[in-house]
């Protein structure tokens, strides 16, 4: 796992790269810079984690987070900050979370396990065979499955589109516990991807509109909530 932290503060990126190595068993890798001018040439796409102080000297710690994050949507972001005046504006940028100073370390690690958990699920892939080739696919790359007769449509976040013999049934208990949701007999989504819920049908990115069900209704609502919740970071 590989760990970035900004803070022009060496205080705080000392305490976080600590916390971090007290809490993360498993090989983690940290990179720990204090302003903005010591990142020419980053490569965004090597980090699971990135923790941004929103102050970094004259520079927005915000507007460096979401270069970051447009350049890796896989990161997961953390805010640490004491200016809670800049969260409002944060969280109309992108998903977060935020880690307040003087650091609380109890909840650090707890954010940070909690962390650890979304950096699998966003890391977890199926793999499916078409006419007898076998393709890998990020699970966070997918925004609904469809059952088409007897192939099933696997539709990516790019617009592309996958196909599979599977059942729709078996895609449900493999992918499911990674925050998806059979909203009706033939579709499956990623609830990422929903961005309103209506009587009968889910809003998609992109303007897809997906049916619901009456007796699925209710669980495809529970999930959708979970998942904002979970967005915070």
């Amino acid at each position: 796992m590989n760990i970035f932290i900004i803070d022009d503060e060496n205080v705080y990126t000392d305490q976080i790269e600590r916390l971090i190595t007290e809490n993360v068993s498993s090989d983690v890798t940290v990179d720990k810079y204090c302003s903005t001018s010591e990142l020419d040439g980053i490569d965004w796409q090597k980090y699971d984690i990135a923790f941004f102080d929103i102050e970094i000297g004259n520079d927005s710690g915000i507007d460096l987070a979401v270069e970051a994050k447009g350049k890796n949507k896989r990161l997961v972001v953390f805010f640490v900050t004491n200016h809670t005046k800049y969260i409002s504006l944060a969280l109309r940028t992108l998903p977060f979370q935020y880690i307040l100073k003087p650091i609380d370390e109890i909840l650090f690690s707890k954010e940070l396990a909690s962390a650890k958990n979304k950096v699998i699920n966003i890391n977890s892939t199926i793999s499916v065979r078409w006419k007898g080739v076998d393709t890998v696919i990020p699970l966070c790359d997918i925004m609904y499955v469809e059952s088409i007769g007897r192939k099933r449509e696997i539709v990516l976040d790019n617009a592309e589109v996958k196909f599979s013999t599977e059942t729709i049934n078996r895609f449900e208990k493999e992918i499911s516990r990674y925050g998806f949701v059979k909203c009706h007999a033939s579709y499956l989504v990623n609830v990422r991807s929903i961005l309103k819920i209506n009587k009968n049908t889910v809003l998609l990115k992109k303007d897809i509109v997906i049916p619901v069900s009456e007796s699925r209704i209710t669980a495809v609502k529970k999930a959708f909530l979970n998942s904002m919740s979970a967005r915070s970071i």
